[in-house]
């Protein structure tokens, strides 16, 4: 941000219903937990665009990377906090998602 003051609006990205959370993997990677949309959607700064989307367990709520540098796995905590999702990387754009509950 150039101007911390003074934010501009740089461009709008499409996603799912309400978003209540954004956690960066990297410069470029934002992920975004979609809470009425039981998704996470992975978006390229880059791009601008969401590049995958992830379907997750009922109204999620947050999520965390694991490691250092961030990666996957992430857990996804959803609104009950019993039920957590675990989103393992099989490679470019493949996601397997459990339900660790």
């Amino acid at each position: 941000l150039a101007s911390p003051s003074r934010p501009a609006l740089l461009r709008e990205i499409q996603l799912g219903l309400e978003p209540v959370a954004v956690a960066w993997r990297s410069a470029d990677e934002a992920w975004v937990v979609n809470w009425l949309s039981d998704s996470v959607s992975v978006v390229s700064l880059t791009l601008g665009q969401v590049v995958a989307t992830i379907p997750v367990e009922d109204e999620p709520m947050d999520l965390v990377f694991a490691g250092t540098p961030p990666r996957a796995p992430a857990e996804i905590i959803t609104q009950d906090e019993y039920t957590h999702d675990v989103v393992l990387e099989l490679g470019p754009a493949c996601w397997l998602v459990f339900d660790t509950t």
